[in-house]
């Protein structure tokens, strides 16, 4: 077992099973106009509609949201923590910046729409784990492949196991590279569902002083609605064993393998996200 995954505080269980409707609310282009932001937080934001969706740019850090899948964002920079009490692991981090997309389609799901840009080299100065998963980063960008036996880079640390990931694909945004997929975090052997399951992109800038961390919450109609056992599986689902969790590597197998098809129907779809990730620009809190 990798030290990555020993980060994880997982049940025995857990530990051995795994070794064995979009809904487009369309923007209308308009003429160029500032979006107005909260009142709350650290800096306003600058936000523009344009043609392809909205431009947004905060504290060094800029993109733009294609068109239908937010309204706007909610921008703060998070401040510095550092506790030696309780998981150092998951309280230990810089401040960083912190951007939650608004009017997002999918609602109630475990992450919400978000970018989050952390200083590399302090994150891994005061945080073990952080630093461990940063090196897997750089180790994943210089060899351009992954494993599916063990877990890709994400940032923050996770107190849950990476349980699979699918649909993996190098991305380069204007001044970095990285890599998306799709995963879900769990502590026991779970369904995997759509209020669980993420879109993620984990990078860094090119000269390694920022890591890219975005995280949406993303959909398949063949999926189950949350990983409680009386939730329905749908008609062309795939049934989870819940009586015989030993079955689990089977049945993560046969998910993750339908989950890497080409006709797959993700609600929004990859390419929607991508193409954020491909407009991102950050040089950090200026």
């Amino acid at each position: 077992m990798t030290t990555y995954l020993k980060l994880a505080l997982i049940p025995m269980l857990m530990g051995v099973v795994l070794a064995c409707n979009f809904t487009s609310t369309v923007i209308t282009p308009q003429p160029a106009q500032p979006i107005e932001a909260p009142g709350d937080m650290t800096a306003a934001p600058i936000e523009t509609q344009t043609s392809e969706g909205i431009s947004v740019s905060y504290v060094g850090t800029s993109f733009t949201i294609p068109a239908g899948l937010a309204i706007g964002t909610i921008n703060e920079i998070k401040p510095r923590t550092q506790d030696d009490q309780g998981i150092p692991y998951l309280v230990n981090y810089p401040a960083y910046t912190h951007i939650i997309l608004q009017g997002y389609s999918l609602q109630g799901k475990i992450f919400e729409p978000q970018i989050a840009v952390y200083p590399a080299k302090e994150y891994t100065q005061m945080n073990e784990a952080a630093a461990t998963i940063i090196t897997n980063m750089q180790n994943i960008l210089a060899a351009q492949r992954t494993s599916p036996a063990e877990p890709i880079a994400f940032l923050p640390p996770e107190n849950a196991s990476q349980v699979f990931h699918a649909q993996e694909k190098f991305i380069s945004f204007k001044n970095g590279n990285g890599i998306r997929y799709i995963t879900q975090f769990d502590q026991a052997p779970l369904p995997i569902n759509n209020t669980s399951m993420f879109y993620t992109f984990q990078g860094l800038t090119s000269d390694s002083e920022y890591y890219v961390s975005v995280i949406m919450p993303v959909n398949v109609d063949y999926l189950p609605a949350d990983d409680k056992v009386n939730s329905p599986t749908p008609i062309d689902g795939i049934p989870f064993d819940w009586e015989n969790i030993e079955n689990f590597p089977v049945y993560l197998n046969t998910i993750t393998d339908r989950l890497n098809r080409t006709d797959n129907v993700f609600n929004p779809a990859l390419e929607v996200f991508d193409r954020l990730v491909e407009s991102l620009l950050t040089v950090g809190q200026r």
